[in-house]
């Protein structure tokens, strides 16, 4: 047994075997991710958007004997998220290989995929022209020149891809299980005259990432009309921003109400206590304070129609 130990141990010295453990990879194809996004064009608005919408997954197809997600798109209101302008729209389809850690991309109307990215690279690896991001053209690539490691709002640990930009673009990055910053099919390298943002990203009720640029809640987005539908009927709650200031409001959106019942928000700690509740009546959002003390807490909402469970990071 000691003899059998030893071998082992000299193996795991040399790199004979595989290490006993790695980082555990986040995957970007999942079925209730949501990519809140907002766009400009060559004239870009005060606000530096112009218009804004979300991508999504809905339903497989089989491209080539392979399995992929179908990705839709809807072009939201930036006056008024509630309301959906246009589609759902066929985006194109996505597959995910989560042990080579690789995504691949089939655009619509066609059936030859490509590379989307490639999140086993390290710094100084470069993202090619025959990339997705590559746009098709031999002398567009990106250099990365770091790989960093953050927290997202969950509270996992992502690896963040960091890009050399040239002097006339923003900084550009990739996270792990999200994609990139200005959107899950918008080009690496944002112009600073034109840029597209992600916005927050968010998997069901949990909500990831938020834009230091635009932030979870749009500046235009004045919305507070009362029985506007979404066409996705299954929209799930956001509470931002998370985390939140001590003491500092909180919004919660697209709370479903049923015959004009109330809906009780209640605050947990760690341990269980409730720490505070609120009755709010029928809206398409409610604003509360958040608790007086930093830690992590659980938002409880529940009426008739609803029983929902939501993580808060207070700082």
């Amino acid at each position: 047994m000691k003899n059998t130990l030893k071998l082992f141990a000299i193996a795991i010295l040399f790199g004979l075997c595989p290490p006993l453990y790695s980082q555990q990879y986040h995957p970007l194809v999942n079925p209730g991710a949501v990519w809140f996004e907002t766009y400009t064009n060559y004239t870009p608005s005060p606000f530096g958007y112009n218009t804004c919408g979300r991508k999504y997954f809905e339903g497989d197809t089989v491209i080539n004997n392979l399995s992929f997600k179908k990705i839709y798109h809807e072009r939201l209101d930036v006056f008024c998220t509630d309301i959906v302008l246009d589609g759902p729209d066929y985006a194109g389809a996505i597959r995910e290989d989560t042990i080579q850690q690789k995504v691949w991309y089939i655009s619509p109307n066609h059936v030859d995929e490509i590379l989307y990215f490639d999140f086993s690279l390290s710094a100084g690896d470069s993202v090619s022209w025959d990339t997705y991001f590559g746009l098709g053209f031999n002398w567009i690539y990106e250099v990365i020149s770091d790989v960093d490691t953050i927290v997202t709002l969950d509270g996992v640990e992502r690896r963040k891809w960091i890009f050399d930009a040239d002097p006339y673009s923003d900084e550009s990055f990739v996270i792990e299980g999200l994609g990139c910053s200005s959107g899950l099919l918008a080009p690496y390298e944002v112009l600073f005259e034109y840029a597209n943002y992600l916005a927050n990203f968010h998997i069901d009720t949990t909500l990831i990432y938020c834009s230091d640029f635009i932030g979870c809640d749009l500046p235009t987005d004045t919305c507070t009309t009362v029985g506007i539908v979404s066409n996705l009927n299954d929209a799930p709650l956001l509470v931002f921003p998370n985390p939140v200031v001590v003491g500092k409001p909180i919004r919660i959106d697209n709370i479903p109400f049923l015959n004009d019942e109330n809906v009780v928000i209640e605050i947990f700690n760690m341990i269980g206590e409730k720490t505070a509740s609120f009755t709010e009546n029928k809206s398409q959002f409610v604003t509360i304070p958040a608790p007086e003390k930093s830690g992590i807490y659980f938002l409880l909402l529940s009426n008739s129609n609803l029983k929902k469970t939501i993580k808060l990071y207070v700082k």
